[in-house]
């Protein structure tokens, strides 16, 4: 597992920690979603991962070993596994804490108290606990195993070892989950719903009806395909696939709604200028109908809008659609 993101982070001259978010870039967007928690994230998870195999690897050796040969019947009398060892017992000094201190006593405070960062004497308890009841720990497991034959008190306590940090690595990205939940749910509670791209398209739609004159404003791409002075063969649409409904996710199932295109019709000179298509060597269609020109705009929010183009042709009728 590599190291480098950890030594990185540390001061060579004080050993101490200089972990920080640059919350000016622009890819900064929440205290989960930023460049530095990721590249963190990404280090705890292979931290972790690594962990998590060498514990795995003496557990399964251990059950091996008395699996496919043949042991003395007293050897398996009292015999203790080591996938029995949790570690739950030993402090993880990973938490996120909050300070309520109030805040016109912390203006009152000099200027070097008013970090909400943990003291480094909290921070000293905190590894002092970790220490005591980690030794604590240790040398239960240690007495534990200390009789047995095979995998004895070493590859337990490397065991013991390995649980901790794994649940080290749990605990700081349940942390940086708890915050980030903490923060959703406020914003939950001061809009009332969830906001999905169903509600910023919905919002964009509305208000683009406010900003634009009627003559620009955008209008649904769902037009008729017909001849002149004859009843519509079919259909022609740009859909959005709306999950989880139009309602801002509450309701279940998917919603199809029409794109939103600026909408211009070109001058054609009634036709005297006509566009031909070559569909194959012998045919050429020619195309002597209104022409439009159509301009999309799209937003995006979280997920990327999928979008499909419709053709429908009604009953005993057919259109040719060139794309």
């Amino acid at each position: 597992v590599s190291l480098t993101w950890l030594l990185q982070n540390v001061n060579k001259d004080t050993l101490q920690a200089k972990f920080c978010v640059n919350r000016e870039k622009e890819s900064c967007r929440t205290p989960r979603n930023n460049d530095e928690v990721r590249q963190a994230w990404d280090f705890f998870y292979n931290v972790g991962d690594w962990f998590a195999g060498v514990g795995r690897y003496f557990t399964e050796k251990d059950r091996s070993i008395f699996q496919g040969r043949k042991v003395v019947e007293g050897q398996l009398r009292g015999k203790k596994y080591l996938y029995s060892i949790e570690g739950n017992g030993i402090f993880v000094p990973v938490l996120p804490i909050f300070d309520p201190t109030n805040t016109n006593d912390t203006m009152e405070m000099s200027d070097t108290s008013t970090s909400p960062l943990i003291r480094a004497e909290d921070v000293n308890r905190f590894l002092e606990k970790q220490y005591l009841t980690m030794s604590e720990e240790m040398k239960a497991v240690a007495s534990h195993f200390s009789s047995q034959p095979f995998m004895a008190s070493t590859e337990a306590t490397i065991v013991l070892l390995a649980k901790h940090a794994t649940s080290i690595t749990t605990y700081w990205g349940d942390g940086i989950n708890h915050i980030e939940d903490m923060l959703c749910t406020q914003l939950y509670n001061a809009i009332g719903k969830n906001v999905t791209s169903n509600d910023l398209n919905d919002f964009v739609r509305y208000h683009n009806q406010k900003i634009f004159a009627d003559s620009y404003a955008p209008e649904s791409f769902c037009y008729a395909v017909r001849r002149d002075g004859c009843f519509p063969d079919g259909a022609i649409s740009i859909e959005e696939n709306m999950i989880g409904g139009g309602n801002g996710g509450d309701n279940k199932g998917n919603d199809n709604k029409h794109a939103m295109t600026f909408t211009r019709q070109l001058e054609t000179c009634n036709g005297d200028h006509p566009m031909h298509v070559p569909i194959n060597s012998a045919t050429c269609v020619q195309l002597t109908g209104d022409l439009f020109l159509h301009a999309w705009m799209l937003q995006r929010f979280q997920e990327k809008p999928a979008f499909q183009l419709v053709s429908r042709a009604r009953q005993f009728s057919s259109f040719l659609l060139l794309i």
